[in-house]
């Protein structure tokens, strides 16, 4: 996600809990029709373990800025319908 979109927090800082909110519900489902959201930690694709459990551990969910993605896999892209 771009912090050019409206409601994606800009890396390193802390969002915006409204623009936030109303970011995610905008989003389509993913591919497993879960919901994105800006907490959901990156996981393990075997036994599907977080790797960093922002649940447990809120306060470093602003640090990790950097895009993961698991290698062979195809990248997803969010486009907003309205700009």
């Amino acid at each position: 996600m771009e912090d050019h979109i409206a409601g994606s927090p800009a890396a390193l800082t802390e969002p915006d809990p409204e623009q936030l909110h109303a970011l995610e519900e905008r989003l389509p489902l993913a591919p497993d029709g879960s919901a994105y959201r800006y907490m959901n930690p990156f996981r393990c694709p075997h036994c599907a373990a977080p790797y960093i459990d922002f649940a447990a551990h809120p306060g470093l969910r602003k640090n990790e800025y950097y895009g993961n993605y698991f290698v062979g896999s195809d990248l997803l892209r969010y486009t907003p319908a309205d700009p």
